[in-house]
């Protein structure tokens, strides 16, 4: 991995980290969550300016996820993104959701005046302070990001990496980075187009592409992206390898420093910490850092509803209320 320097900060006027994050109405609770773990570790010296792409959060939501944040030092702004005109033509491809593509539609959005951001996708958890991130030095890199841990996703070959790579003329050998933490290098992103140029390459090849938005950056950005130290994105995959040697680990001492103290914890697979069967090492993390919100009962209500369901209704009334509820003579 490429040796990453640490920037210095002296002045007043550079102390100012810009966040870029994403929600749609199902994921408001993952995302308070999540920025209020980012408020908590990071130096107050600091001041955060989050920026969220909102693609159809209720105002009721967006309210509650408000009163749940302690802001001191951090300005909360909202960007709707829902009606974006770089939509058009891939909210028909129904084998994906369409809130993937706001990290990267998102970035036309910002300020000019910005040149660096970090995007976080809402299913983390930080127990770092994110001002260490964004003091990376990302030199000419268009994006700082993490190599993909699990042993069928770090390379573009990878059994679950990028299906048609050739077809794209990409070698075998590429390393596959995770999309979900970046640090944005936006001057050189807005002068060679990246955003458009991703969201041009998902439109054309929407039938070739296996991780939407993740896969055209990994083709638009091949071999242009700097490595972070993973502990900067713990992703659940690694967990499922049989040993420290089937990650992109050098060591096991790095290995047992990234699942042990990681910076950054990304439940990145379909399975969430906050539905009722997880089974993620850090989940109770997560209802750790859930039960300081607003949102804590509205979910621990759901969870015995859902026990209420699975362990406690007789199995046959079960199938009856189902069939009731599908049948359409009830």
């Amino acid at each position: 991995m490429k040796h990453l320097t640490y920037l210095e900060h002296d002045g007043a006027d550079d102390r100012t980290i810009y966040i870029s994050c994403s929600s749609s109405k199902e994921f408001v609770l993952p995302l308070t969550v999540m920025l209020g773990s980012l408020f908590a570790h990071v130096d107050r010296s600091w001041k955060v300016v989050v920026y969220i792409f909102d693609g159809g959060m209720r105002t009721s939501d967006r309210n509650r996820m408000l009163r749940s944040l302690n802001t001191k030092n951090a300005d909360i702004k909202f960007l709707k993104i829902r009606d974006h005109a770089q939509l058009k033509g891939l909210e028909t491809e129904g084998h994906f959701s369409i809130a993937s593509s706001y990290r990267v539609i998102g970035t036309m959005m910002l300020p000019k005046s910005i040149t660096k951001v970090i995007h976080l996708d809402s299913d983390v958890i930080l127990s770092e302070d994110i001002s260490k991130l964004w003091s990376v030095d990302i030199g000419e890199n268009y994006v700082l990001a993490v190599q993909e841990q699990g042993k069928d996703h770090q390379y573009v070959s990878s059994k679950g990496g990028m299906v048609h790579y050739r077809r794209f003329g990409i070698d075998p050998g590429t390393k596959y980075f995770n999309a979900g933490i970046m640090v944005i290098n936006l001057e050189k992103w807005r002068q060679d187009s990246i955003a458009e140029r991703t969201i041009d390459f998902m439109r054309e090849n929407i039938k070739y592409i296996q991780w939407y938005d993740q896969d055209a950056l990994n083709v638009v950005l091949a071999n242009k992206w700097g490595e972070l130290d993973h502990r900067w994105n713990l992703l659940t995959q690694i967990f499922s390898n049989s040993g420290w040697e089937e990650g992109p680990l050098e060591s096991e001492k790095k290995y047992r420093e990234l699942v042990e103290h990681p910076y950054i914890i990304h439940f990145n697979t379909p399975g969430k910490p906050w539905h009722f069967d997880d089974v993620h090492p850090y989940r109770n993390l997560f209802i750790e850092n859930l039960k300081k919100t607003r949102w804590y009962w509205t979910w621990k209500l759901q969870m015995w509803k859902s026990c209420f369901v699975k362990y406690l209704l007789p199995r046959g009334f079960t199938r009856f209320v189902k069939k009731m509820l599908l049948s359409k003579n009830y």
